[in-house]
């Protein structure tokens, strides 16, 4: 009796405990794993989050997986950044299928991960690279540079899969996605751009070497969806088939929860690697 009576006690501990992980029935995750740093160049200064592996392998190379966020989750705080996706990564049974290294930049609320030729880092600006004949582009702002840094850093301490180094981002993420695919097209092994833009001129330099899981809402009032259905437009044009695309009917903008919630959506990712085979999963 005394052991059915420790049991049920052991048991509603356990249940107390877990519901109250949740706020508005929303989980409420432990990010803690994820070391807060910081990194400078020049006089800019950046945040990042980074988790590693759980008993890293002396010698052991791992894959690395930027996520970029969008310009709602800018700040200083080195934390907001964490909303997009961080959970998949510190999920007990990812991170024994999926060992690997997680990157999440911030950038300060008065910039962005890129920029236009006139250092404009404004998303409704962007938005006339859809326009006919426009001429504008996109690369990499100070921040966006200083992400290519911490990977560079990460590479060449020995513990980075560079056969494996994968991106994604939502929103200025997603612009922020393409531009590095533009500016490194031999860098990744796969890609996810949400509910993001980009000078259509680029898809060329990297279709067909990185495989790209584009998602987008039909409804989008912030980033139209045109840019996504023109990016596969172009893809099929060239011929290129190792690519998804989701589009979210009735969807607005905020797809992004939705997107690394599809069931196979770190599978996909693992299963590339630059060798030009895929990765059968365990």
């Amino acid at each position: 009796m005394k052991r059915i009576f420790l049991f049920v006690t052991v048991a509603l501990v356990s249940f107390t405990a877990a519901a109250q992980k949740t706020t508005s029935g929303k989980p409420v995750y432990d990010y803690s794993a994820y070391e807060k740093k910081e990194i400078g160049k020049d006089g800019v200064t950046m945040p990042y989050r980074i988790l590693m592996p759980e008993n890293m392998k002396r010698g052991a190379k791992y894959p690395l997986f930027l996520v970029m966020h969008g310009m709602g989750l800018r700040g200083t705080d080195n934390a907001r950044q964490l909303a997009r996706g961080a959970h998949l990564f510190v999920e007990p049974e990812n991170r024994v299928k999926y060992p690997c290294i997680a990157l999440y930049p911030q950038t300060p609320q008065t910039s962005a991960f890129v920029e236009s030729a006139d250092k404009q880092a404004s998303a409704q600006r962007w938005s006339h690279l859809l326009d006919e004949g426009s001429t504008m582009t996109l690369e990499l702002s100070d921040y966006g540079k200083l992400v290519m840094n911490i990977i560079n850093g990460l590479i060449g301490q020995g513990i980075v899969d560079t056969n494996r180094i994968y991106i994604a981002g939502s929103s200025m993420g997603g612009y922020s996605t393409y531009t590095f695919l533009a500016a490194y097209p031999d860098l990744f092994a796969a890609a996810a751009p949400m509910a993001g833009g980009l000078d259509l001129r680029t898809v060329d330099r990297w279709a067909g070497k990185v495989p790209i899981w584009i998602f987008h809402g039909s409804e989008d009032p912030a980033v139209s969806v045109e840019f996504s259905r023109r990016v596969v437009a172009r893809l099929k044009e060239n011929g290129v088939t190792d690519y998804r695309y989701s589009e979210y009917s009735g969807m607005a903008h905020g797809i992004w929860d939705r997107s690394f919630a599809e069931p196979d959506f770190l599978e996909w990712f693992f299963s590339h690697s630059k060798t030009g085979t895929k990765t059968t999963l365990r």
